[in-house]
C-alpha cells in the first residue's frame, strides 16, 4: 500500500510539474513564431529571383499609390538587392512578402499580386497597414496563421525599408517631375526648382 501511495505522488508531483512549466515550454516554442524582428544574415550578392523582385517592387510603389511599370522596376529591385549586399537576411523577408503578396491578390481574385488592378492592390496596402500588429490576439494569431504571421514581419521593419527605399529613388525623384535624383551627375541645382505637380 505504502509503494502504492508513494507512486500516486510522483504522478501528481511530475503531473503538476509539467502544469507548472507547460506555459513556458509553450511560450518558448511559439517565440519564433510571434517575432517581428529582422534577422540580419551575411551578405548576399546573388540576384533576386524575378517574381519576388517584381513584386516586392511593385509594393514600394502602392505604399505610395503608384504603379511602377518596366524600367522603374527594375531600379527598384536593384535597389532591393544593394540591401541584400549588406544583409543578406532580406532575401527571406522578401520571398515571404512576395508569397503574401500573391496569397492575398488570388483571395481577391487576381492571379498574383503582379497581375491584380489597382484597386486589388491598393486593398492589400490597407490590410498591411491596418490591422493590428502587436494586439495579444495578433500575438498569438501568429503561432496558428501563416498570413499573420507574415503580415507582422512585414509591418515591422519590411515597410518602412521599402518606403525609405523607395522615396529616395530615382523612380521616385522622377514621379515628382525631377530629371534625375539630387546629386546625380547632371544640372546640380535642378532639384531646387519646383518639380510637376501631381494631381491627387
Amino acid at each position: 500500500m505504502p509503494h502504492v501511495a508513494l507512486s500516486r505522488r510522483r504522478v501528481l508531483a511530475v503531473i503538476g510539474g509539467i502544469a507548472i512549466l507547460l506555459p513556458f515550454g509553450v511560450r518558448r516554442v511559439t517565440a519564433k513564431l510571434r517575432s517581428i524582428g529582422h534577422q540580419p544574415l551575411p551578405p548576399d550578392t546573388e540576384p533576386l529571383e524575378p517574381a519576388v523582385a517584381r513584386s516586392v517592387s511593385l509594393l514600394a510603389g502602392a505604399l505610395f499609390g503608384h504603379r511602377l511599370e518596366g524600367a522603374e522596376v527594375a531600379e527598384i529591385s536593384h535597389n532591393l538587392e544593394q540591401l541584400m549586399a549588406l544583409d543578406g537576411g532580406w532575401r527571406l523577408e522578401y520571398a515571404a512578402a512576395a508569397s503574401w503578396l500573391d496569397r492575398r491578390a488570388r483571395a481577391l481574385g487576381a492571379a498574383s499580386f503582379d497581375a491584380a488592378d489597382d484597386d486589388a492592390r491598393y486593398a492589400i496596402v490597407d490590410e498591411l497597414m491596418k490591422a493590428p500588429v502587436d494586439t495579444w490576439r495578433a500575438r498569438m494569431l501568429a503561432t496558428v496563421d501563416e498570413n499573420t504571421r507574415v503580415r507582422r514581419r512585414m509591418r515591422s521593419e519590411l515597410v518602412e525599408v521599402l518606403a525609405n527605399m523607395y522615396v529616395g529613388s530615382a523612380t521616385s525623384w522622377r514621379r515628382r517631375g525631377y530629371a534625375r535624383r539630387p546629386g546625380d551627375p547632371g544640372e546640380p541645382r535642378e532639384y531646387t526648382r519646383a518639380g510637376v505637380v501631381v494631381a491627387c
